[in-house]
């Protein structure tokens, strides 16, 4: 089993806190990611790169390994938006249909931010829903 990769919190979150905004470090991710995002994560800067490269990959080698990186950890940048963005931190949170955070785009400040729905204890997980939040979590 590997090790998880998520987002934990180290100090109590009280429910409403947005616990972050954040830009992607390229502006989007078509919502099919293409061939030639090998050459778009070629550009990040040094660091983003290798963030980027450790994100993770439930594609396999179904896609060359950038495609199904942003496959795999694209957000949507707005609701039921066809673009996409990689958010190095963002990116990380894993889902749950009993999330205790929801992520949201601002477009006033062009941000993806994360807001806590529920408070959040110490080494718990900070956890988001990928899936449509309009249906129950019987239906999900």
């Amino acid at each position: 089993m590997r090790p998880k990769r998520g987002v934990f919190v180290a100090l109590p979150v009280p429910k409403r806190r947005q616990t972050s905004a954040r830009q992607p470090p390229r502006p989007s991710w078509s919502s099919r990611p293409r061939q030639d995002d090998h050459t778009t994560a070629r550009k990040l800067d040094p660091q983003a790169r290798q963030c980027f490269y450790a994100l993770h990959n439930k594609h396999g080698s179904e896609y060359p390994l950038p495609v199904g990186i942003a496959k795999t950890n694209a957000l949507p940048l707005g609701h039921r938006s066809l673009e996409a963005g990689i958010f190095l931190e963002a990116s990380r949170i894993n889902h749950s249909c009993k999330n205790n955070a929801e992520n949201t785009w601002n477009t006033t400040i062009n941000k993806i931010t994360i807001h806590v729905i529920r408070e959040i204890q110490p080494g718990e997980e900070i956890t988001i829903s990928y899936v449509d939040s309009f249906k129950s979590y019987n239906e999900r």
